[in-house]
């Protein structure tokens, strides 16, 4: 797999199963070698695992399949749609036999997916599997996302009595699956969360390791890759799963992050999954470098999202590290709904395959520098009360807004020029990471100072936690450098359309006061809002009690906002967008260039957009999706920054601006 695969087309069950739906596919297919590399056939098409003789009849007619595709100088493998299985579906069609189901906390079973440490469900079924479909001569095998605990109808799993059984050996405990539930549900039970979070993920890996040997032996030229999802319950252990499924780095491997992003009615949306594939691509080991985002429209409808949004989400899911993209968006051939239906999608593919190519060189499995929401791999184990029903972490999301005022986002913990976090999400972070990130720059909500305050870091916060504040507050800013032009306004947010609690700050000595809030009156007594502390760490801590992730769009707190994060990245911040403009960007640095990648996240078009990047840099020269280039002119310029103004920007169109190292 030496060749980047920018586009990979994943084919469902019935264009390959009859005889002329597949020359149908052929047929179009040929058409296509401008932008599709990769063809990926679904082993089924319903979701609970084949039984081994109906696999062994669809092998047979795969392996006429991928030849003929293979023939067609096109990259052709296995998308094995079950492994363990993920919801019960069609059940009379499925395997048959005494192999544990997937179990939640409260004794539910799902009857389509079955437990992946039963011994005798590996090797009886997983393994026989895994060789019927390597007979069939694939390029590669992908496996797909059934290998989680999310499974409908029953959630988080699996808490068999076997599963239960091995948590117990191994962290030394005693749990029936009733008191490990209770256990698990208390506020307080943070490591057990955790030691259950590794747990999880040691399943994956075992059967991974599994699939890597049976797949090495049948067939060791095979290239395995696996379909991920931003869903904390299963550990996030990403360098341990690649680990497994590449024998320690010794065989290449493919991986697929998604997400949900099924209609373009809200943009939200496809910016929500950017930023999840972000987060799943971020600790992948540097050997995974055919990263291809999940691009799926379930369920297959052209008209829930446009080829324009289709291509966009594509390029922001580069533009976080993946390097190409699996589109799964075909119309369904078993309703009679001819292939040509997606013909416009695909026009519009083949147009921007340049600029994905372009997108993939600068941004493809690289890491972008910017600000961290602080997430964690065992973000899950900070959820307090319902941890064995929630479907993900409550601690990611909230920096959004920041990220479109034009700050920078970043994924990766090492990579952080500045931190933004919230709530309970400092317990999932170790002594030696939290300090790390108070010795950068941290800009925190008033329930993440009390969290960490109560974890004895007080001393290098800055701020403790006063009282409520009145349910009709505003927010006054104060004298200080950072609001320079506006000392003296108002900031008022409504809490009748946030369910946000407000509270006063109380400043230790030393802080700096940026705002206070009071109730709307004259005469009211103002306390403090927002502020900043240096701490003896050397690092900057923000506290910010009113709205501190919400409404932050207007004209004042935007730039103040800004101006914060520039402080507490204390020159380690590449880049942002200067102007009052709702820009997305993403920043790249290596090899001694940064390169800025830029969406215009508006209906209208841009003009006079300004961008401020570090002094470090020289000579941007900014790129559109036509891949016309040209170079941008530094109008200012001071020791530590310099400022561009960019050429109108056309709406929901993505830039880019390449700079050197001087």
């Amino acid at each position: 797999m030496d060749k980047k695969v920018l586009n990979s087309v994943r084919v469902s069950y019935f264009y390959w199963k009859d005889e002329s739906y597949f020359e149908e596919l052929t047929e179009w297919l040929s058409k296509r070698h401008d932008c599709i590399d990769q063809v990926a056939l679904f082993s089924s098409w319903f979701h609970p695992p084949l039984p081994l003789e109906t696999a062994a009849e669809h092998a047979a007619i795969l392996k006429k399949r991928i030849r003929t595709i293979k023939g067609m100088g096109i990259s052709c493998g296995i998308n094995i749609l079950s492994t363990v299985g993920h919801h019960p579906e069609h059940l009379e069609l499925t395997l048959k036999g005494n192999y544990p189901y997937m179990t939640n906390a409260y004794g539910e079973k799902c009857l389509g997916s079955r437990c992946m440490t039963d011994p005798s469900f590996l090797e009886e079924y997983v393994g026989p599997l895994y060789r019927l479909f390597c007979q069939a001569e694939p390029d590669f095998l992908w496996i797909d996302d059934d290998v989680r605990y999310g499974h409908i109808p029953i959630g988080m799993a699996c808490f068999c009595d076997r599963c239960v059984e091995t948590f117990n050996s191994r962290f030394q405990k005693s749990f029936t699956r009733d008191t490990l539930r209770e256990e698990l549900e208390k506020p307080s039970s943070v490591e057990l969360r955790k030691q259950w979070l590794t747990h999880q993920s040691g399943k994956i890996v075992a059967l991974f390791r599994f699939i890597r040997k049976t797949v090495s032996e049948e067939n060791d030229t095979i290239t395995l890759g696996f379909m991920t999802g931003d869903r904390f319950f299963e550990g996030y252990d990403f360098p341990a799963f690649a680990d497994a499924l590449s024998d320690g780095g010794r065989y290449g491997i493919m991986w697929r992050p998604g997400g949900g992003a099924y209609t373009d009615l809200s943009f939200l949306d496809q910016l929500g999954k950017s930023r999840d594939i972000g987060r799943q691509c971020a600790n992948l080991p540097a050997y995974v470098t055919s990263i291809q985002s999940e691009m799926e429209s379930c369920p297959y409808q052209m008209l829930k999202k446009s080829p324009r949004s289709n291509i966009l989400e594509a390029m922001m899911d580069i533009t976080t590290g993946c390097t190409g993209s699996a589109w799964n968006i075909l119309p369904q051939r078993q309703t009679g709904e001819p292939l040509s239906t997606v013909d416009g999608h695909f026009e519009a593919i083949s147009k921007a395959t340049p600029f994905f190519a372009l997108l993939s060189d600068r941004f493809g499995g690289q890491t972008p520098t910017g600000i961290h929401e602080g997430w964690h791999i065992h973000s899950q184990a900070a959820v307090p009360g319902s941890f064995v029903e929630g479907y993900g972490s409550s601690f990611t999301g909230h920096a959004g807004e920041l990220y479109s005022l034009g700050l920078p986002e970043c994924y990766r913990f090492d990579k952080a020029a500045a931190f933004a976090i919230r709530g309970r999400g400092p317990l999932a972070f170790s002594d030696g990471e939290i300090r790390h990130m108070l010795s950068a720059g941290v800009f925190m909500d008033a329930e993440a100072l009390q969290c960490l305050t109560d974890m004895g870091y007080g001393d290098y916060l800055g701020f403790k936690v006063g009282d409520a504040a009145h349910f009709d507050s505003e927010e006054i800013y104060e004298q200080h450098p950072i609001n320079e032009g506006f000392v003296g306004a108002k900031r008022v947010c409504s809490h009748i359309f946030s369910s946000g609690i407000s509270t006063t700050l109380i400043p230790s000595a030393g802080a700096e006061i940026l705002c206070t809030v009071r109730q709307q009156l004259e005469g009211s007594e103002k306390k403090c809002s927002l502020g900043l502390f240096r701490n003896s760490l050397g690092g900057i801590v923000c506290a910010s009690s009113y709205f501190p992730y919400s409404e932050l769009s207007d004209t004042m707190k935007s730039v103040q906002m800004k101006r914060i994060f520039k402080e507490l990245g204390q020159g380690r911040l590449p880049a942002y967008v200067d102007s009052y403009h709702r820009v997305r960007l993403v920043a790249t640095e290596h090899e001694g260039s940064l390169h800025l990648a830029l969406l215009n996240i508006n209906m209208d078009r841009l003009e006079n957009v300004t961008v401020r990047f570090s002094s470090r840099w020289r000579g941007p020269v900014l790129t559109d999706e036509d891949c016309r280039s040209c170079r941008l002119k530094v109008t200012q310029a001071d020791a530590d920054w310099d400022l561009t103004v960019l050429p109108a920007l056309e709406p929901y169109h993505m830039y880019i601006i390449d700079l050197e190292e001087k």
